[in-house]
């Protein structure tokens, strides 16, 4: 199974071909409470489409932030020192919020996603991208490490570089079932005397693909020949 969560990196896969996955979590630190949810659909190996609904709460502010949409369009595969690559595309719309959260504007994120293997157990996955309509530059780098069959951890560099905005998290994910994980991870801004530390907690749940054809149970389907 693979998240884009509780990492603020996105990922290089594709969720498989009709599946359905949920990701959520809350992230809390010393004057925010937000509630993240992402829901991702594939419409075949390569092409991803998601929705991002989060609600926020900080200071006098509080409701559901813009509503995002996304896709992720694989390009490569990784091939030996060759990483796989993706292109990931974000649409934050200002007018499908709360009122505390409104705009009229439509703010895009663009990015590629790399993703190399170093060995059995270590993965380097590295971001590079635009947001805010190409005012932001942003770079993540995140280490991942394959503790066992259903235990990871991993630990990330994210930045905004135009903004001298650097951070560094770490964190688990367990996976308690072929379609069910659990993570969480704890970060702080770093070069700098800011102490925002915060913290994030999260499952993740990904629908079996071809468990209903025709809205009959595929079991049922087969065993009493439906047309």
């Amino acid at each position: 199974m693979n998240t884009d969560r509780p990492g603020q990196s996105d990922g290089v896969d594709v969720i498989p071909k009709n599946t359905f996955q949920i990701e959520n979590g809350i992230t809390l630190s010393k004057e925010t409470f937000l509630n993240n949810l992402m829901l991702r659909y594939a419409l075949n190996r390569t092409v991803e489409l998601r929705i991002l609904i989060d609600a926020e709460k900080q200071e006098n502010s509080r409701g559901l932030k813009p509503i995002a949409f996304s896709f992720k369009q694989k390009i490569i595969d990784k091939n030996k020192i060759v990483p796989a690559i993706t292109l990931v595309g974000y649409a934050s719309m200002g007018s499908l919020s709360s009122k505390d959260f409104r705009t009229n504007n439509v703010n895009t994120e663009w990015k590629l996603a790399f993703e190399n293997t170093l060995s059995n157990m270590i993965t380097l996955g590295y971001n590079i991208g635009t947001s805010e309509n190409f005012k932001n530059f942003n770079l993540s780098v995140s280490n991942g490490y394959a503790l066992s069959g259903k235990l990871s951890a991993f630990v990330e560099y994210f930045s905004t570089i135009n903004k001298k905005e650097h951070n560094i998290d770490i964190g688990v994910l367990y996976l308690l079932n072929p379609n069910l994980q659990l993570d969480l991870a704890v970060g702080s801004p770093v070069f700098t005397h800011s102490n925002d530390f915060f913290g994030t907690l999260g499952v993740s749940y990904k629908f079996k693909k071809n468990k209903y054809i025709g809205g009959i149970p595929k079991s049922l389907k087969q065993s009493r020949n439906f047309n």
